[in-house]
């Protein structure tokens, strides 16, 4: 049995970005957002794997044109077990609050990109 759970994060739950970082106002390729989003993502699921009791997460990652990479429209979490909504709530928080590192692994070839 899998446990879904759904979360929005709208941005008055994140806290607020000095940048702009929406894939209109930024200029980077396309391609590299959406390895900044893949990679706050696997951050999520990492971070649920180790600070939770779940075996196996799947994230779905829905972010828009005009749009911070912070502020998806929607974050769809599902996992092999039932954690604390709270907490995950917390980890993707988290997770998106920390786009700059993300960034800064990414440049320095911390994630295996495909």
């Amino acid at each position: 049995d899998k446990a879904i759970l759904a979360a929005v994060v709208h941005a008055e739950t994140i806290a607020p970005l000095a940048n702009d970082t929406s894939f209109a106002a930024v200029s980077m390729p396309r391609s590299i957002l959406e390895s900044i989003v893949d990679a706050i993502g696997y951050d999520i699921a990492q971070r649920m794997i180790v600070e939770t009791d779940v075996s196996e997460v799947t994230i779905r990652l829905l972010s828009s044109i005009g749009h911070s990479v912070t502020e998806p429209q929607a974050v769809h979490i599902e996992t092999t077990a039932k954690p604390d909504p709270a907490q995950v709530l917390d980890i993707a928080e988290d997770c998106f609050a920390d786009w700059a590192g993300v960034t800064d692994r990414l440049v320095d070839g911390q994630y295996e990109l495909y």
